[in-house]
């Protein structure tokens, strides 16, 4: 059986890497089927992995009934509200809303900001067609986004599909541009006609 290791201790320096810390250690929590294992288990191992400051912010923890301590659902909730305190919801949503491709940066990138965005702006079950739409509108390929809008039926994986793809295919054009012009212009270096050509002005000076 494959021995998987946990996350690396939590940087309780930098609060904003929560999410991908957490998410990392669910995977962990999975793959080693210690979700199978007691609460209290659970809780300690978080404890344990997230490393010693942990342990002094629990402590400062309260909770409605003793019983919670030993709740990882709980316990997990609490080290949320302690890293992400209470956000101003609209300010979330109008910056999720403003965002759009930046020059030069890659569709990627741009998706996956989108996402992050969108963590802390309570969309719920509409979140995926909120990623879809701001997708399809900020975009710096205008061309590609009035023919996304023009699909009724449009679902965020064909979005992220068809932006990568439209990408892509721009970047292999633009390479193929690149080559040709590349080969013409060793081409006509060593066209024998070009030599032909400059020695007959040699000899015209004579």
């Amino acid at each position: 059986m494959a021995k998987f290791n946990p996350p690396e201790s939590f940087p309780f320096d930098r609060p904003t890497e929560w999410s991908d810390w957490k998410q990392r250690f669910q995977r962990f929590r999975v793959a080693t089927k210690l979700n199978k294992e007691d609460g209290e288990v659970q809780v300690s191992s978080l404890i344990y992995a997230m490393g010693p400051e942990a342990e002094n912010i629990f402590k400062a923890f309260t909770f409605a009934e003793d019983a919670d301590k030993k709740k990882f659902d709980v316990v997990l909730g609490k080290y949320d509200e302690y890293f992400y305190p209470k956000r101003n919801v609209i300010h979330e949503r109008a910056c999720f809303h403003q965002r759009v491709q930046r020059p030069g940066e890659k569709a990627e990138m741009f998706i996956r900001a989108l996402y992050e965005l969108s963590e802390h702006c309570a969309f719920g079950a509409q979140r995926e067609e909120h990623i879809r739409d701001r997708i399809v509108v900020g975009i710096s390929d205008k061309e590609m986004s009035r023919k996304l809008q023009l699909e009724t039926q449009l679902t965020l994986s064909q979005t992220i599909q068809a932006v990568r793809q439209s990408e892509e295919v721009t970047r292999q054009v633009n390479q193929q541009g690149e080559t040709c012009a590349a080969v013409q212009e060793v081409s006509h270096a060593k066209s024998p006609y070009r030599g032909k050509q400059q020695w007959k002005n040699k000899e015209r000076k004579w």
